[in-house]
């Protein structure tokens, strides 16, 4: 639970500042995936899902993650956390 707190306040830090973060998590299918992004303030709407969608800035597009599968997070190279 810890880890998610931690989770939350980044996203809630990237929102708040227009930043990018950068995600690295484990796909479903047990793949290694990283995710260049901005949160938007509507992914912290869905905390309790545990599933968050941000907008991949490499793709163009809409993706998203579980929250509990994330390895790394990268707050604009200013903030960085390991899980």
């Amino acid at each position: 639970m810890n880890s998610e707190r931690n989770i939350i306040k980044v996203l809630g830090e990237a929102v708040a500042t227009g930043r990018f973060i950068s995600v690295d998590f484990v796909k479903m299918n047990g793949e290694l995936r990283t995710l260049v992004c901005k949160v938007d303030s509507r992914a912290l709407d869905r905390l309790d899902k545990d599933i968050i969608t941000v907008f991949d800035v490499r793709k163009g597009g809409y993706r998203s993650f579980n929250i509990n599968s994330v390895l790394y997070l990268s707050h604009d190279g200013r903030f960085t956390a390991g899980f």
